[in-house]
């Protein structure tokens, strides 16, 4: 078996404004990218084992609160691997 894996992940977020605004030279902003699902609707069974430990935090809370989370991962990187163990803490 691979050795677990140890993950460090760093979150940020940044205000995107009302989508009036223009990027440098005025040009247009591309469009957003991504799919976006409702709070209640966000599919965590086909993500990542931890993903629902913080992801609830930073949608909630966003700017609020900050987080710190350590997790140790049964196997190499992708959803399938088991979360052996985490650590997680806000401030």
């Amino acid at each position: 078996a691979p050795p677990p894996m140890r993950v460090r992940v760093y979150v940020t977020t940044i205000p995107v404004g009302d989508g009036n605004a223009s990027a440098s030279a005025g040009q247009p902003r591309p469009p957003p990218v991504g799919k976006y699902y409702g709070y209640d609707e966000v599919p965590y069974g086909g993500m990542w084992a931890d993903d629902v430990i913080w992801m609830p935090s930073l949608i909630r809370n966003c700017m609020d609160e900050n987080f710190e989370l350590h997790c140790v991962f049964g196997g190499g990187p992708g959803r399938d691997s088991a979360l052996l163990d985490y650590g997680y803490r806000t401030y």
